[in-house]
């Protein structure tokens, strides 16, 4: 995850084996979320800027073809 204008990465994360992954922020702002490059992965969802508010959860969906068939 990005800042909004993605000059300064903030974090990564890893998707659990459930495909789930979470983000817990401090700081209302817009973020951007982008894939990091592995192997063949793609996705026409990312990158996306998000709008997080205080006290909220907000979802974010995002379908990745890892090219494995």
């Amino acid at each position: 995850m990005w800042n909004e204008a993605k000059t300064n990465l903030l974090f990564t994360v890893d998707i659990d084996s459930q495909g789930l992954y979470l983000i817990d922020l401090a700081a209302p702002a817009k973020y951007t979320i982008d894939l990091k490059p592995n192997g063949i992965d793609r996705t026409s969802d990312l990158p996306k800027v998000v709008d997080i508010h205080a006290n909220t959860v907000t979802r974010v969906d995002v379908n990745i073809d890892t090219g494995i068939r």
